[in-house]
This record gives structure tokens, sequence and C-alpha cells, in this order.
């Protein structure tokens, strides 16, 4: 069992290695069209988890999760990144809840229940797994109230297991208005290029503005950062000038906390498309490739969250997400002043997303990444311009379930898009999108 003492925080930038690392995994697996996950919500649970582990499964935990030092220091990081995600602002709102589900069969250490409550902001609730139907509706109710009815349904009472001892769940809830909101009127019909031979007509957002940006030479792509109301988060955009592979594989050598101090405030010709994404995910298998095995099998050592003699162990780790985006942010705000964008004038830097794409939404304090995703199917123009789109929010939610393991085949013979793995460097991973 850790305790929550005087130490000093390591390597904070290091703790947010694991965002990218977890997204270009998902990426790697999924191979959906559009996907958004959370980061943060990940590793929420992991220190939950880690709290009550030991030995080699608490071992793999710090290690992916890149903590140093003493168990004192982690708990801090911790502390201070769940604080973190709790915000209230006139144009901005920031919401984490956490919960763990127990069957009355198993008994919470009492040392764990407290570091809950103290350091992890969370709680426990007896839940009679046993019973699906009951089961579900009482955590699908805790989910409902946690994500502002965003997301309804997380568990399906056929897909309970009344084997499930423990079952840990996150919520977080982001809704945040831009800093200056896209014009809807500005909103136009143009081709996003999934693919550069394949126009697909979608609902582009645009403004000319004071943005950071950047050219990324090193990465052969283009950063884009727009601030919400409040300047504590933002939303990065990263474009890659060829192939989202090989930004991905890039990345692997500039991580994101370098490209942050390359932005520059700048007058931006922007398009952007507007998206909505819904994703479900099990990223057990992606974990276990970053390193955490031993919490996944019978051999986990989570004598610090259960009564001793009991034994638990976590067959996966599931997420969904909901994201949608339009010109306001995430919640509606009035828009004074039609725009005209000059998309090909010659002397202003352009950011043009008309192919596929890397977003994330990120903690300008504190560098965490609250939302990583990938766009490569917008929203599709199928309705008229000034029609009013969904209002937009973010919403994730994440569990662990503690039954029997599963096994996770991977396939490492194609890419996230389904075409066949390339060599980098041997001339075949070069796709060119019109301009």
């Amino acid at each position: 069992q850790h305790f929550l003492g005087s130490g000093r925080q390591h390597a904070p930038n290091r703790f947010n290695f694991f965002d990218i690392e977890l997204l270009k995994e998902v990426i790697r697996q999924e191979g959906a069209h559009n996907f958004v996950i959370s980061p943060a919500s990940a590793k929420a649970v992991l220190a939950m988890l880690w709290e009550g582990a030991a030995g080699k499964t608490a071992i793999e935990i710090q290690k992916a999760l890149r903590l140093e030092g003493s168990s004192t220091s982690h708990q801090l990081i911790f502390n201070s990144f769940l604080k973190s995600l709790k915000v209230k602002h006139p144009g901005t709102a920031v919401e984490i809840a956490n919960q763990i589900f127990v069957s009355p069969e198993i008994t919470v250490n009492h040392l764990y229940q407290e570091a809950l409550t103290n350091i992890y902001l969370s709680g426990t609730q007896n839940v009679e797994f046993t019973n699906p139907q009951l089961a579900a509706s009482t955590i699908n109710g805790w989910v409902l109230k946690n994500t502002h009815g965003l997301i309804r349904t997380l568990v399906a009472p056929q897909a309970m297991n009344p084997q499930t001892k423990a079952l840990v769940a996150n919520a977080l809830y982001f809704r945040g208005r831009w800093a200056v909101p896209f014009d809807k009127r500005a909103t136009t019909v143009r081709c996003f290029y999934p693919i550069p031979s394949v126009c697909k007509n979608a609902n582009f957002m645009e403004t000319v503005g004071q943005h950071s940006f950047a050219n990324l030479r090193d990465l052969n792509a283009k950063a884009l950062e727009i601030s919400y109301q409040g300047s504590k988060f933002s939303m990065l955009f990263l474009l890659p000038n060829n192939d989202i592979d090989e930004l991905l594989r890039d990345l692997s050598y500039q991580p994101l906390n370098t490209i942050i101090p390359k932005l520059e405030s700048t007058t931006v010709v922007v398009s952007i498309p507007r998206f909505a994404i819904e994703f479900d995910v099990d990223l057990t298998a992606s974990l276990t490739n970053l390193g955490i095995k031993d919490l996944f099998t019978p051999a986990a050592n989570l004598s610090g969250m259960v009564q001793k003699g009991e034994n638990v162990f976590i067959n996966k780790v599931f997420q969904k997400v909901v994201l949608e985006i339009d010109e306001e942010g995430t919640v509606g705000a009035a828009a004074s002043g039609a725009v005209a964008v000059p998309l090909q004038g010659p002397t202003l830097p352009r950011f043009q997303a008309s192919r596929p794409f890397l977003f994330f939404v990120r903690d300008i304090e504190t560098g965490n990444y609250l939302f990583a995703g990938f766009v490569e199917q917008p929203e599709l123009a199928t309705e008229p311009l000034n029609s009013n789109p969904p209002q937009p929010n973010f919403s994730t939610v994440l569990k662990p379930v503690s039954i029997n393991p599963v096994e996770s085949k991977i396939d490492e013979t194609t890419h996230s898009n389904g075409s066949p793995n390339r060599r980098p460097g041997d001339g075949s991973d070069t796709i060119r999108y019109p301009v």
C-alpha cells in the first residue's frame, strides 16, 4: 500500500509521453477511419490500479507512465493531475469522476479506500454483478450523470459477466467555446481527400485569424493550435504534408512537447472540416504492447486493493468516447460578421486540413492531453450549410473489468488504413495529396 506524503514530482513531461504512445498503438491496431481516445482517462484508471498494485504489476504501470522516484512522488503527480481536470470557467468546463464498483463478495482494503478518497477523488459502490440487468443499470446511470447525458450506455446487461468482482470506471467531460468562434456563414463545401485520388465533399469551417502556427520541417507537417476561452485548454492540429503513417513514425523521435515551443503567433488562413466521432475501443492489447502485461493475467498482484486472501485481476480496459466539434467549439455562441477566406492568397500562411490529420485537446498549463484522435472521414456535406449542427461536447468513459483474461490477436501486416506495411525510406511511403 502506498501513502501520500511529501515528495518531489519527477519528470512531469515524461508522464505525458504515454499519451502519444497510446495514440499510435490504437491507430496501429484499430485501423478505424475516425477515432478518438482519452489518454487522460486511461491514466486516471491506471493510477487507481497502480495504487492497489504491488510487485511486477506496479512496476510495469510505473514504467509505462514514465514514473520515477518514490511512491509519494507518484501520488503527488496523480493528485495534481486529477485536480487539474476539474475546471469551471464561463467558456470552459472540465469535470472528472472516478468510481470503483465492487461485488459484495469482496472487501476493499480500508487503506486503499482512504487513498481513493484523498488522492484519486474517487469512491466505491457495491454492485450485484450476479444481476446483470441491475448492475448495468447502476453503472450506466453513473455514466449518464457524469457525462451530462452524452454517453447513455457503457455496458449492456447481456455483456455483463456474473463473475465480475470489480469494475473501475472513469468519466471525463469537456465543454469549451473557442476563444474566437468560427462564423457559420463562412462555412463552405470543399473536397476532403481520405486518399489522394478520392474527393469527399465536407463542410469546412474557415477563418483568417491570429493563431499559434508552425511549419514543422523535421516532421514534414504543419501544426496549428486554437485556444478555448480561458486560455487553459487548446486544440492542437497536426497536418502531414504527405503520409499520416510517416508523421506517426516520426513522432516517435520528436515528442509532442517538443513541438509546442516551435509554435508562433501568426495570422493564418484556417480551413478545418467539421467532424463528429463516437468510438468504442478495448485498450487491453494496446496497453499490453506498452509493457503493462502482468495486470491482465491471473498472476496480477492487486493485493493492496482487497483484503488479504482475496484475489482479483483485470480482464480488459474499455473506453468509449463521444466527440463533436463545430464552429462554436463545444457550445453555442454568437458570431458576428461574415468572413471572406482567401484560400488561394499568396501572402498568408495557410492551414487547410483537406487530408487526414491528428488532433489533441491539450491542457496548456500541465501539458496533459485530454483527448487525442485521428480524422480520415469528416462530416460529409449532406445538410444545408446554415442548419444548426449538433451541440458539441467531449466525453469519455473508461473501465477495466475484473473477470477472466481474453486473448488479443494483433495483425502486424497492415497499417491502420488497411494498406500493407511499407518500409520507411523505400520510396513507397510517399503519398501526394492535392493542394
